[in-house]
């Protein structure tokens, strides 16, 4: 359990560190991808409440399949993903 929490963590700061250079560059609201699996909801949805409550930043939560994921990270459509 404590292992898992672990992760979690670290998965989360390191969203937040990579999500602050992009607010950096623009002021609109971060997009986030994710899928409709628990384990990835649960992840987004945390990184998501982080970054608006301790960096006061708009997420926009963006749920498709993976492959359209891959896809929306690689061409800058979406800021990150959580899987």
């Amino acid at each position: 359990m404590f292992k898992t929490l672990a992760t979690l963590g670290l998965a989360a700061a390191l969203l937040v560190g990579t999500v602050t250079a992009t607010m950096a560059a623009d002021a609109k609201a971060v997009k986030i991808g994710w899928a409709a699996w628990s384990d990835a909801e649960f992840v987004t949805k945390l990184a998501a409440k982080l970054i608006e409550t301790k960096l006061k930043q708009k997420v926009e939560l963006v749920q498709a399949d993976v492959a359209p994921l891959y896809q929306g990270v690689g061409r800058g459509d979406l800021d990150a993903m959580m899987m």
